[in-house]
């Protein structure tokens, strides 16, 4: 303010107010009595004056900024602009799974009411804080295939709290991963993590590998299959097969019998070596002779499967070698007849008795030859005895006293090759005729 000082009577005075920052003039007043509302105010001086100028605060505007912490953890309301010296309350609601803790400004508690008022007198940044009520969870777990290990550490947890959960395989099998929804989350069959929701975690094994490995004993004794690599648990069938001449024996491991099937069927739970066992074919061979007397056969006895085979055939005097048979038919001329063993065999050595032969040609006429139903035979005289014998050297007919003509019926003898045999006091021939 100015203007105050001495004055001469009738001199003119101006006064004047000048309001400080957050205040306005009102008026000048005189023993309570208002003389002007102008800030200069000029007047006559006539006497001595106490003037005084009266100013009114202004109205003061503050902001008040709230905020929650953690954001997610509830609302607040009640931020805003407001007049200085008006009221203000600051409300804060928590979200569910929060609980209200207090207000905070510039790091100090200024209430630990969740609705706050205070006289506003300056701008404020208040921060409401929750804190997270303790939330349950439930961690599932389980193992892929179910048979596979076993899982532990599921259940129901706090959020915020640290699980693990582990995964042991069983007999067989390897851990791989833990998996959620098919992905992926850990290679670690300790898996820890912090609670934040439910869970459904499975554990992912699988069979361990081994390799069925076979052999053939001997190399050429046959073929095997069924070898290769296999999964824990899985059936595996390892087939023998033998190769001609050989007969499958027994499977064995390590000089041990295991199996006396060709094809043996087995679970898989380790590796194994095996070996597939075969032992050659052995045959008799029979040697057999129609006529005893007129010699003698070697070669007959036990082979092993392609072995060679000699037969042989010693006549004795009067006695001539025809053919060897086998089953009535003729397999070799020679007397040394040599085959390969493959089976089993039954051999004849077929002889004649040869003495007279070709002293005499009155019994040599027999027809029809080959013949079906009915064989003649013609002589000049009387035949005396008549004999026929099959390539085994069995007699299978006979007739005694026959005259110069003799018809026989061949219908009930097989077809093959037959020997006939004419004696009489003179002469004794022996002929060869086939059977249709």
């Amino acid at each position: 303010m100015s203007g105050g000082g001495t004055y001469n009577q009738g001199q003119s005075c101006t006064v004047t107010a000048t309001a400080n920052s957050g205040y306005t003039f009102t008026n000048w007043t005189e023993n309570g009595n208002v003389v002007s509302t102008q800030a200069n105010y000029t007047f006559t001086v006539n006497s001595n004056r106490t003037l005084v100028a009266h100013f009114t605060a202004q109205t003061q505007q503050y902001n008040i900024t709230v905020s929650a912490n953690p954001t997610n953890g509830g609302t607040v309301t009640g931020g805003g602009s407001y007049n200085q010296g008006a009221s203000c309350t600051v409300s804060a609601t928590a979200n569910s799974g929060y609980t209200f803790n207090n207000w905070t400004e510039n790091g100090n508690v200024v209430s630990s009411q969740a609705n706050y008022t205070f006289t506003v007198n300056g701008n404020r940044t208040l921060v409401a804080n929750f804190t997270a009520q303790p939330q349950n969870y439930t961690i599932s777990v389980s193992a892929n295939p179910a048979e596979s290990g076993t899982v532990t550490g599921g259940g129901s947890y706090q959020q915020g709290q640290t699980c693990t959960v582990h995964a042991t395989p069983a007999t067989g099998y390897n851990f791989v991963r833990w998996t959620e929804n098919g992905s992926s989350v850990s290679t670690n069959p300790n898996y820890s993590f912090t609670v934040t929701g439910n869970r459904t975690l499975v554990a992912q094994f699988e069979g361990q590998s081994y390799y069925i490995a076979i052999n053939s004993n001997p190399s050429n004794g046959g073929t095997t299959s069924g070898n290769g690599l296999y999964t824990y648990g899985q059936q595996c069938t390892v087939t023998a097969t033998p190769a001609e001449g050989y007969t499958f024996e027994k499977w064995t491991e390590g000089g041990s019998q295991v199996s006396t099937n060709a094809s043996y069927t087995f679970t898989v739970t380790s590796g194994h070596n095996f070996v597939a066992n075969f032992t050659v074919q052995t045959f008799e061979i029979v040697t057999n002779i129609n006529l005893a007397e007129g010699g003698t056969v070697t070669g007959g006895g036990t082979y092993q499967y392609g072995d060679q085979v000699t037969v042989n055939v010693v006549t004795v005097e009067d006695y001539a070698f025809r053919n060897w048979t086998e089953n009535g038919e003729v397999v070799s001329e020679e007397k040394t007849y040599t085959f390969t063993a493959t089976a089993n065999r039954n051999l004849t050595a077929n002889l004649e008795y040869t003495v007279g032969i070709g002293e005499h040609q009155a019994m040599t006429l027999i027809y029809p030859n080959p013949v079906s139903d009915k064989l003649t035979i013609e002589a000049q005289e009387a035949i005396g005895n008549l004999e026929i014998y099959n390539l085994m050297g069995t007699l299978v007919y006979s007739q005694t006293n026959c005259a110069e003509k003799v018809e026989i019926s061949t219908s009930g003898l097989q077809s093959g090759i037959y020997f006939i045999r004419l004696t009489n006091d003179k002469v004794s021939e022996t002929r060869r005729f086939v059977k249709e």
